[in-house]
């Protein structure tokens, strides 16, 4: 970013920020509300429907003009998008929004068109949605995505604190962010898995906090720039050119999951140099089978611990990290205003209940441990996080079968 645009992005950023500037969407009420509905529930079919109808309404609505376009970006139909965007811009030429989506349709990165895909293009627009809209959500990711893996710091991070003070990471998130953060080990490889961990986790480092642990981001280990970075930084990777690969019995294998299965035998052998951890986040479908059972949680986090020397869930290390997702901040908001992406607007509901899951193994660890003042202390904290975020069946079902267990009588020789 020259100096030039880094001075007028922080302007236009520190304007928005005093003005309490707001991005709001409008057109036809009724169909614009309605779609955005779906599309916030992850129901992008019904919601491309009715910008359809928004459009009928209104052909010449800017707004609905890039929903469209992101709806049948996110359905594959690129060119088409690209167009809805276009007509956005013909419409508006300030539109903010439709110049981000045609960022995504340009990047190289993602999944494509290949006659639209132009890094200087997809730049290009990223940074014309910066100067209108310095909180674009969607621009301001794909410009740090780039600025990344251009070891550009300066753009990172301004990219960073322009999605902190935008809101797009409410306080829940952050919280979460924290916590995983924290839970890591002094020094550990942090496996991360998407925007809503990542993303966080990282502005949280440039404030300075836990910047021994270095971050490893499962999905952007597809993209050959984050693999040499992620080298560059500390991260081992195998030898040679990397491809995905078909292997029998386990269909297509991603080059995430060749190497997380690489820094996964390292650390076996003895040869890693560092602690490996996994977000909570991060699915064992997305990791080598087994990998979970030679693991721990400590916190937020799974520890590879290989040699076993701790069962399941450390409930002493633990405990303190819990402060970090405390239930009052954990059961605020977990979604923002400014959110679109379906991916995160749909994991955003399930993250949540991640605070629950561990309290239910540590309770259940202490108990079996015979640690009964540790277990009542979980049992406890459990209790105010169901009060704050609602029903969590895997926890309710346990207590509730553990209630129904009969005492245990004491007897006398």
């Amino acid at each position: 970013m020259s100096n030039r645009l880094l001075v007028v992005v922080t302007c236009v950023l520190i304007f928005a920020i005093s003005s309490g500037a707001a991005f709001a969407y409008v057109g036809d009420k009724d169909h614009l509300q309605t779609a955005l509905d779906f599309w916030r529930n992850g129901d992008l079919e019904s919601a491309a429907e009715h910008f359809e109808q928004a459009l009928v309404a209104n052909p010449d609505d800017a707004d609905v003009l890039a929903w469209m376009a992101e709806s049948l970006r996110r359905e594959g139909q690129y060119v088409n998008a690209a167009n809805y965007a276009q007509m956005a811009l013909t419409v508006d030429p300030d539109h903010a929004f439709a110049m981000s989506v045609l960022g995504d349709l340009y990047n190289p990165q993602f999944v494509g068109a290949r006659s639209l895909q132009d890094l200087d293009d997809s730049l290009r627009m990223y940074r014309a949605a910066l100067d209108i809209d310095p909180y674009d959500c969607q621009a301001l990711l794909g410009l740090f995505v780039w600025s990344m893996n251009r070891e550009d710091q300066e753009t990172a991070s301004v990219c960073l604190l322009a999605m902190d003070e935008s809101g797009l990471w409410p306080d829940s998130i952050q919280a979460l962010a924290r916590w995983v953060l924290e839970s890591a080990p002094e020094g550990a490889i942090l496996v991360l898995s998407g925007d809503s961990d990542a993303y966080p986790i990282w502005a949280l480092q440039e404030r300075g906090i836990r910047t021994d642990v270095l971050i490893c981001h499962q999905s952007l280990l597809n993209h050959p720039d984050y693999r040499k970075v992620a080298k560059k930084a500390g991260v081992p990777l195998p030898a040679g050119k990397m491809k995905h690969i078909k292997i029998p019995g386990e269909g297509l294998v991603m080059v995430s999951k060749q190497v997380l299965k690489h820094l996964i035998h390292l650390n076996r052998d003895g040869d890693l140099g560092r602690p490996l951890a996994f977000a909570i986040t991060v699915s064992s479908a997305n990791l080598p089978p087994g990998t979970f059972d030679e693991s721990y949680l400590r916190g937020g986090a799974w520890v590879h611990d290989p040699a076993g020397e701790i069962s399941d869930i450390d409930v002493e290390a633990t405990r303190p990290l819990m402060e970090f997702a405390p239930p009052e901040v954990v059961s605020g908001t977990w979604i923002s205003l400014r959110e679109r992406s379906p991916v995160r607007l749909s994991s955003n509901k399930t993250l949540r209940f991640n605070p629950m899951n561990v309290v239910v193994r540590a309770f259940r660890a202490a108990y079996m441990a015979e640690q009964y003042e540790m277990a009542d202390w979980y049992r406890d904290l459990y209790d105010a996080y169901r009060r704050g975020l609602g029903p969590f069946a895997n926890g309710d079902d346990f207590f509730k079968r553990f209630d129904e267990l009969p005492a245990l009588e004491s007897s006398e020789d």
